[in-house]
């Protein structure tokens, strides 16, 4: 570290060894292990819904208190609340582990070694109280974390919003690639849904995280969200022939993977090809 001085030159101080620069923070949450699949905190379940009830939130999409905590269940509504996240400027925060907020952040803080420093603001053994403590950040990266989060905050988000519309349903899994019954039932669209923005949220769909993948068609204009399914549907139902990664159509190439199949029919200039591949399509489905 160096400090200007009036001459224009600069002094060497001595070195900055926190992890943040003078004056900054940090917001800091609990993040889901994908791996160790539970929310990382050092308090049993029983302890964990006690400190819940007495914070008395409200849960955005049901309306009601949340009165439990699941550490295991990605989407629970209490580690998923706006609510639990924690500012820590570089001077550290203290806090009292006789409230429920810092009874959680105590053990989040023992939880995470590399996010969290943690001593009980003095030195002193005379005046040491157990009860206070001070968090300070530990300069560790939480970008890809919280990316993550977002993510299936925000999956969870459509999925919850969405579910009921047994069309979304059909044309969601057969956008994923997932085949589907001509009397597929709700549940099992739901479920296979489900899995693929969960447990089986990193693996790849044609390259792309299946998790990814759900967001970006509901990221799409309706048109072509549904071309996106049908499509799927006529490669599943051998309109479009699939000839290792070949994708064709009367022996026009189509393109190397479903992805590339679509790019090719969005173009105007093949609304020709895109017209007779649905209407083939409309007419096998007509006698499934």
């Amino acid at each position: 570290m160096y400090k200007d001085l009036p001459d224009g030159g600069r002094e060497e101080v001595g070195d900055w060894n926190q992890g943040m620069l003078p004056g900054a923070s940090k917001t800091h949450r609990v993040f889901f292990d994908p791996e160790k699949r539970f929310y990382p905190i050092d308090l049993p379940k029983t302890e964990l819904d006690e400190i819940a009830k007495e914070l008395r939130y409200t849960d955005a999409k049901t309306g009601k208190l949340i009165e439990a905590a699941d550490p295991r269940n990605e989407l629970d509504p209490f580690f998923c609340l706006n609510e639990l996240e924690l500012e820590v400027p570089n001077s550290g925060v203290t806090m009292d582990d006789t409230t429920a907020l810092g009874k959680f952040w105590l053990a989040a803080a023992r939880s995470e070694p590399k996010l969290f420093n943690i001593n009980n603001g003095t030195d002193n053994p005379a005046i040491k109280r157990v009860q206070e403590f001070k968090i300070m950040t530990a300069g560790y990266s939480q970008s890809e974390k919280t990316e993550k989060l977002q993510e299936g905050k925000r999956a969870g988000d459509i999925f919850y919003a969405k579910k009921h519309d047994y069309q979304w349903l059909v044309n969601t899994c057969r956008g994923m690639g997932i085949s589907v019954a001509s009397d597929a039932k709700v549940d099992a669209l739901e479920d296979a849904i489900w899995l693929k923005i969960t447990d089986e949220k990193d693996f790849k769909i044609n390259g792309v995280r299946a998790i990814e993948r759900f967001l970006e068609l509901n990221d799409m204009k309706q048109d072509d969200f549904e071309t996106k399914a049908r499509i799927n549907l006529a490669i599943d139902l051998k309109i479009i022939a699939k000839e290792g990664r070949r994708y064709s159509f009367d022996e026009q190439l189509l393109g190397g993977s479903p992805d590339e199949v679509f790019a090719m029919l969005a173009r105007p200039e093949n609304a020709d090809v895109k017209g007779m591949i649905l209407a083939r399509l409309e007419e096998k489905s007509s006698k499934l």
